[in-house]
């Protein structure tokens, strides 16, 4: 499984590397409303079995299949990641398992950080998000591969 999927992160590097021209996508592609939802659970499930972030399957999935320009396809992946992580924590919270003293602090600085990397990453030229997303997708591939040798 860790081998199938280091393919299929490489194949998505591959096609997120962009072009010299870069080719705007007006939305979200017609005609295949299913894509979007079918994907995430597939996403989903293969993020959790194998512990990896969903952004990594999500992004390119809502870039590459559902036709999202690149920013709306981060974005979109990280508010998706947020309610899916926000339902969860809140069920612990109810529960009383949450270190309010750690997780207090954490979320201020998400907050902070969130709000800058939303700042910053609108200035950025998207091929060179694209570039780094892709790099980050090959660096999670070869982990992947050793954790397919390594027996996880």
């Amino acid at each position: 499984v860790y081998f199938a999927f280091s393919a299929l992160l490489v194949a998505a590097a591959w096609r997120n590397w962009p072009a010299r021209a870069p080719h705007p996508t007006a939305g979200v592609r017609g005609g295949r409303p299913w894509v979007a939802p079918a994907g995430s659970l597939a996403a989903g499930g293969v993020s959790s079995l194998l512990g990896v972030g969903g952004g990594i399957v999500f992004t390119p999935l809502l870039h590459l299949v559902v036709g999202l320009d690149f920013h709306k396809a981060a974005a979109t992946s990280i508010y998706l990641i947020g309610v899916t992580a926000g339902s969860g924590a809140l069920v612990y919270f109810m529960r009383g398992d949450v270190a309010s003293q750690v997780a207090a602090p954490t979320m201020l600085g998400v907050l902070l950080g969130a709000t800058a990397g939303s700042a910053i990453s609108h200035r950025i030229d998207a091929r060179w998000l694209k570039r780094a997303f892709a790099l980050l997708l090959l660096y999670m591939a070869v982990r992947m591969v050793l954790r397919g040798i390594h027996g996880g």
